[in-house]
């Protein structure tokens, strides 16, 4: 699989961010098991994207824009909360 762009997606064993803008780009990801919290920031308007928070064990913040159209912001955040059994951060 080989990404454009920039997005998020969660597999069954990470949460991932990527960014390529054909220059070069850049990924960074969490283990599943290693979620410890996942903070959603609602966006207000429907223009802005939220904020999703998913911190590491080890403290490391990866930060994660997603849509509000449709409710994709919300179905994402509450899916990385279920595959990684924690509650609101």
């Amino acid at each position: 699989m080989t990404p454009e762009g920039d997005g998020n997606l969660l597999t069954d064993r990470r949460v991932i961010s990527y960014v390529d803008d054909g220059t070069g780009g850049w990924c960074e990801s969490i283990a599943i098991d290693d979620i410890v919290s996942v903070h959603f920031v609602k966006s207000e308007s429907w223009l802005d994207d939220s904020t999703i928070i998913v911190t590491s064990s080890d403290g490391f913040e990866l930060t994660l824009y997603a849509s509000t159209e449709a409710g994709g912001d919300v179905r994402f955040v509450e899916a990385i909360r279920s595959a990684a059994k924690v509650d609101g951060g």
